[in-house]
């Protein structure tokens, strides 16, 4: 199981909030911060945003974890077409007018929903991680100060490999 508690707030949830109720910071928040951190600021830099932020507030730190799922909602929004052509503009909008109201309006909260019931298989923290990752890997002192390949499965990737593409002959000639 992939405890997740709060040791400071980093900017996360209120200064207020963090030491009185731990019960805030839930899978499905961590998977919204790393999902509000890709929208506002692209894979590259969402990232470090998100590990920036994450590695001040999670305790243990796990890198590997913490890679793991970003790749992952990173991978499923790839995947996921905008429903509508408006929608799209609207992101795109809001990200560039101020990038910090998209994870916090109401229509981000709504796509958020949308992306989470498109990906349910996101929501559990355990059987994910544990098709790519042995527990013994996940959470070893190696894994938690750097990022390890997997070693049950490779991940999911959007460039496809060349060793995978396939060539077509032409069998009529």
């Amino acid at each position: 199981s992939s405890s997740l508690s709060p040791t400071s707030g980093a900017g996360i949830i209120p200064s207020d909030k963090k030491e009185d109720d731990v019960s805030l910071f839930t899978h499905r928040t961590f998977l919204r911060i790393l999902w509000s951190n890709l929208k506002m600021h692209g894979r590259r830099e969402g990232m470090r945003h998100a590990f920036r932020n994450l590695r001040d507030y999670l305790s243990p730190f796990n890198e590997t974890l913490v890679y793991f799922w970003f790749h992952m909602v990173h991978y499923c929004d790839a995947c996921t077409p905008p429903s509508s052509t408006a929608e799209a503009e609207s992101l795109t909008s809001a990200a560039s007018s101020s990038p910090s109201s998209l994870p916090l309006s109401s229509s981000s909260s709504l796509l958020f929903v949308r992306f989470l019931s498109l990906h349910p298989a996101l929501l559990d923290a355990d059987a994910m991680p544990s098709v790519y990752y042995s527990p013994a890997l996940l959470h070893s002192d190696e894994a938690r100060r750097a990022v390890v390949l997997p070693d049950r499965a490779t991940l999911p990737n959007l460039i496809p490999s060349s060793t995978t593409t396939t060539t077509t002959t032409n069998r009529g000639n």
